[in-house]
This record gives C-alpha cells, structure tokens and sequence, in this order.
C-alpha cells in the first residue's frame, strides 16, 4: 500500500489522459515498420503533449514519453525476427498440418510434423522460402507465417532428441486421448476441420475458462485475493502449455488489474505492458477485440449503449480480421464466454471417461454445425469499411441514436454489400500454372468468367475458385468462358459447374450472342479458316477483349504470335491492361503485338517455379525494352484491378498497390 501513496504514483495516477494517448501512440508505433517514421511519430506525439498538457507538468510527461516510446522501439529492435540459420530448433508450436521451431529469434515451419512433440529438439541443415497462393481476401497462410516471423521453411532435418519437457509430456498425454479433438479444441484451441481455428488465436478457451473460475471463486475470496489467485494459476498454465499472445495478454492484464484500481490506468498500462512484451501481435485478434471491447464501452454511459458498442466492435473484428459476420457472435461474445467456460469444466472428467468425452465431441460437432449456419461468408468492399470505422468514431466521440441506427443497420445489410458496390472489378487469380479470371460490373449485373484452370493435386473449383466467388458474395456465374482445352484453363469447369451455379459456358467464337453483360464486351477472330492446315489447339484460344470506366482490357489465352499477327491485322488492340498469352510464353506475346497493343500494364498468370520456365526471359526484355509494367501471379499473388469513372486502382495479395487514369493511358 505504500507503493500507493508514494509521490512517484500519485504523479502517474495524476496523468489519465496522457496514459490512455500513450496506449494508443504505441499501438500505432507497433504497426509502423520504418524505423524513421516511427521516430518522426514519437516526436509528433511528444510536440501534441506540449501544446496539449498545462506547461507546469509537461516537461515530466514529455519526458516519460520519450522514455516509454524509444525503450518500446528498443523492445521492437531486440525480438525482430532473424533469418534463420543450419542448427538446432526446439518445437513451440504444434497446429492443424504444421510446427513452428524456433532458436532464440530465429523461427521456421515444417510440415512434418506427425512424429513431433513439444520440446523436440531437431538439428535443421537446409531451408527454402515459404510459399503459397495469395488470393486475396481469401487466407494465406504465407501471410499469416510472415505475421509471426516465419519467412522459412525446414528443408531437410533430424530429430536429436525427443520431448524432455512437462510441456511436451502434458501435450503427448492429451493428444494421445481417444477423443484428443475435443481436448486440442480446449487447451490448445485446435480444431481438426479448421472452422474454429480463430479461437486459438482469440485465446477464447483460457478467457472463458478464467472468467468461469473468477465468478466461482469470487463468492470466496477478497477482491485483491482472487486477482492474484488467477495471476497465479495463469503462471501455472504457461508453465503446461504453449505461450501464446492470447496467453500473454490475458495474464498482463489480469496482473496489472490487481496493481490499479482505476480503468484508465489499467486499461493503458496493460495495453503497453502487452506491446513491450509482444509487439509484432499488435493487430493479433486476442489484444484488439477485448481491448476494443473495454476502451469503447468505458465512454458508453448507459447500458443500452454498452451493449450497441458490444455488438458493434464484435461485427467489426469479424469483418476485418476474419472476412465473415457470425451474427450470433456479435450479440452474445459475453454470454458465450461464461457457457464455454462451464463447458471446458464439464469436459474435464473426459479425460479419464473415454464414453463421457466421445458423447461431449458429438455436441461439440452439432454446436460447429449450429455455429456456422449463422456465418454470412464475404469479405466487404474497401469502401464499407471505412463508413463502418467512421461511424464507429464519431458515435464513440458523440453517441448519437441515428447513428446507433445507421451502425447496427449496415450489419444487417452485410449479406448484400456487394450488390451496393459501385465499382468494375477484374480480378486475375493466384491459381498457380493456368489461368482464372473473374469481371465484376458495378452492383453484381454480371459476373463473367473467364477459364477454371485445373492442377492434379487438389480441386480448384472446391478449394479456391468457389470459396473466392463466396468472399465476393457471388451466388452464381453469368458465363464461363473457357478460351481453350487444356487443363491448365478448363481442368475445374466442371467441377465448377457440379458445385456452383454457373448460366451459360462459352467454348467458341460462335456463342459470343451468350454473353449478357451491359459494357463492350467481344470475342475476337472469329473466322480462323488460315488455321485448317495447323493443328495447334493453342490458336484455338478465345480471344477476349472488353472495356469499362474508358479502360481496355486484351486477354488472349495461350494464342501463339502468328494468331497475334492476325489480330493486328484485323483489329484495333490497343489495350490498358494486357493478360499475356501462354503465361508469358516467348512462343505468344512477341514484340510487333506488344507495340501495336502498347499497354499500361502486363498481366501474368504463371505457377511459382513451374517446370515451363514461364514466363521466358526473352518477352521479359521486351516488356523492359517497351517500358511495360508488368505483374506475375506466381510473385504477387491475386491481381485485382478496380475501377470508377476514369480511376483505376490495382493492388496485389503481397500488397502492391499502384493507380491508372483513363485519360494518361490513352494511346
């Protein structure tokens, strides 16, 4: 208590809104890579303290400032993640299809992982880039490895020894249960099929669990008491399983609840307490949806507009981390934390009642089932984002019922949000070594298609063409058209075509009457009688071309230079955005064609380290000797082109954004 009534803290205590700003500022510093930018913002922040703050004080806030900000930087500088090097990793992580392995800052994945247990030691010789498809809005978990520091994969290696850990012991004894499902789902937050992935990173499982006990042992204990009871059992669940982020928060700011009694004091001293800790986490869904929760519901007076705050926030991490809505979610996150608090006590006896524990998993499995069917799949156009988090703002700085209204109206509204949007989207799928395309026009009056690539080692209609029209919220196709026949462009049509509605599937020229949409649209050369003594089904290639917003679009397929030469003869194709034929092949794409088209912009579709060699060196130089930009899936993943009355944005799954106005790239 003396602590308490020191000088030292009652000058802290004195500074609650400096606390709360200086929660935020770090927050906003973690996300910032530069190490310029960063400094430039703790030096913006310290010059808003001095014209904010009476003068009398502000140098010792100025002052903390600077020391909480650049020993935070120093904290940021200390846990980057380093290239990993030949040696000995230890197992961290056991999840669905990997590990992670980590020597002090240096962490890799490996996929083998079916003989490994927590605490295995494994002497690593050789590694090789992560790589995956990047078709954004959909997961990548390349993306996802990156978040955590992982940019490597185990190549080749061999265990040296095996587990000598509790950790790894408690793990081998709940893994090896009957019904080990269950069991990864509640301590591990772990589910086999992948739909309830996110409690793990959420840390649902331990927050219900610890606030279950809390509210037990509450009718038995002095407030101070059981704080620090659960800081302690906290300790001891970090000392038996995996320290994750979601662990780390909730032991943070359960301890630093016991130190201050005020909110602002704990809420901000918490928050920066976990980014000292675990700054690359700082948009990790376990600080930012309870932290969110508590920072918008302490300026919220009433109850009924607690509540509103509530429901909004949860509909807001689910739109922007999760690209889906679980209305069920958004009403009720609290009362399902308390039933899955009682539920993981009630499944304790399992372990040693293998009957018991194969009855609880069909529940469990009727509950996934429930669960999902109030799941509205989609991602939300940019632009439905930024209203949300306006709205969100202003209703926080000044509560407002028609905003309440207009906030909790455009949740309701999020099943159709696509068929709002104004914008004429392209976008060219990561699908590996093939081509896919998808054309949106403006408030879903068409959807087109253009090829289903397929690859031998997993449906691409099921795993990736269907769950991306889904996130689009694209119920159905208009026309399908496959340029030509070969795998790699209609190896997933009729998979496509089993599993989705798709209206009408264009195979030739002829059928050109079948496209419905209502922009310029045509399919080119017609008439290839020249090729009746040539048996080249790549010349067999519709070649489509279409235009929106004053923009041309040129998509060829695999059609060789000598249908190229045709085309120049015959047409007018100047182009904005060029697909370039045969993924990027030197047998297409040749120099007479490239300069007659005179793009903005080159698309390829090409496989990561194809055995082909797509795309050739030689069309390479060309592009760089005509000084065409270009784009390769295989490098940047999903290209999506958007455009609105004469503006065009494209950006990449990696991340690469640039802009194209109609009237710079006319010809």
């Amino acid at each position: 208590m003396a602590k308490r009534n020191s000088r030292l803290y009652k000058s802290l205590s004195a500074c609650k809104p400096f606390w709360i700003l200086a929660a935020l500022a770090l927050w906003c510093i973690a996300q910032i890579s530069d190490r310029f930018l960063q400094i430039g913002f703790i030096v913006l922040i310290a010059f808003f303290l001095w014209i904010r703050f009476d003068h009398q004080e502000v140098l010792f806030k100025i002052g903390l400032w600077f020391a909480i900000s650049l020993t935070f930087v120093f904290s940021i500088i200390l846990q980057q993640p380093q290239p990993p090097t030949p040696g000995l990793f230890e197992v961290q992580t056991i999840r669905n299809g990997y590990a992670v392995l980590q020597k002090e800052n240096e962490k890799v994945v490996t996929y083998e992982k079916e003989e490994l247990m927590l605490g295995d030691v494994l002497d690593i010789e050789k590694f090789e880039p992560v790589h995956t498809q990047n078709n954004q809005p959909l997961f990548c978990f390349a993306d996802y490895l990156k978040s955590l520091g992982i940019t490597q994969s185990a190549k080749s290696f061999h265990k040296v020894n095996a587990t000598n850990t509790w950790k790894g012991r408690v793990s081998s004894w709940i893994l090896a249960h009957d019904h080990s499902g269950l069991y990864r789902l509640l301590f591990y937050g772990l589910n086999d099929q992948e739909q309830l992935e996110w409690l793990n990173e959420l840390g649902l499982p331990l927050i219900a669990l610890c606030t279950t006990l809390k509210k037990i042992f509450s009718r038995f204990l002095y407030r101070e008491q059981l704080g620090w009871s659960m800081s302690i059992f906290l300790l001891i669940i970090m000392l038996n399983f995996p320290i994750t982020p979601s662990l780390i928060r909730l032991f943070i700011f359960t301890t630093i609840s016991n130190i201050f009694v005020k909110w602002e004091e704990r809420w901000s001293i918490s928050v920066i307490c976990f980014l000292y800790f675990c700054p690359f986490a700082a948009t990790n869904l376990c600080l930012v949806l309870p932290a969110g929760l508590s920072f918008l519901s302490h300026f919220q007076q009433q109850s009924a507009q607690k509540k509103v705050m509530n429901v909004v926030w949860c509909a807001i991490c689910q739109i922007l981390w999760m690209n889906h809505l679980n209305v069920l979610f958004c009403g009720t996150f609290l009362f399902i934390r308390k039933i899955y608090g009682w539920f993981f006590l009630i499944c304790l006896p399992g372990l040693l009642i293998p009957e018991y524990a194969s009855w609880l998993w069909q529940v469990i499995s009727q509950l996934e089932i429930a669960l999902d069917s109030f799941t509205i799949q989609g991602n939300s156009p940019f632009w439905y984002r930024i209203l949300f988090i306006a709205f969100l703002i202003s209703i926080t700085w000044n509560w407002k019922m028609y905003k309440a209204v207009c906030l909790v109206g455009s949740i309701a509204l999020y099943s159709w949000i696509w068929q709002f949007d104004p914008f004429f989207h392209v976008w060219q799928l990561d699908i590996g070594q093939g081509d896919c395309a998808i054309i949106v026009e403006p408030f879903q009056k068409s959807v087109t298609m253009i090829d289903a690539a397929g690859t031998l080692n997993k449906d691409n209609a099921t795993k990736l063409i269907i769950p991306m029209l889904k996130a689009l919220q694209i119920d159905h196709v208009d026309q399908l058209i496959v340029t030509h026949d070969d795998f790699d462009h209609s190896g997933s049509v009729d998979s496509l075509c089993e599993h989705y509605s798709v209206e009408h599937v264009i195979v030739d020229e002829n059928q050109k009457d079948e496209i419905e949409v209502g922009y310029d649209f045509e399919l080119l050369l017609e008439n290839r009688d020249f090729l009746s003594n040539i048996e080249e089904p790549n010349d067999q290639s519709i070649i489509c071309a279409f235009q929106y917003d004053g923009f041309r679009y040129l998509w060829t397929g695999d059609a060789s230079s000598l249908i190229e030469s045709k085309l120049i003869e015959q047409y007018n194709v100047d182009s904005d955005i060029l697909k370039l034929g045969h993924h990027g092949s030197n047998t297409s794409s040749s120099k007479s064609f490239l300069e007659q088209t005179s793009p903005t912009l080159a698309l390829i579709s090409s496989g990561y380290q194809n055995r082909y060699g797509h795309p050739s060196i030689e069309v390479l130089e060309r592009l760089n000797t005509l000084g065409i930009d270009r784009i390769n899936t295989a490098d940047h993943g999903c290209i999506h082109m958007m455009s609105f009355q004469g503006l065009m944005s494209i950006d990449t799954g990696d991340g690469m954004v640039s802009w194209i106005f109609a009237n710079e790239s006319e010809k």
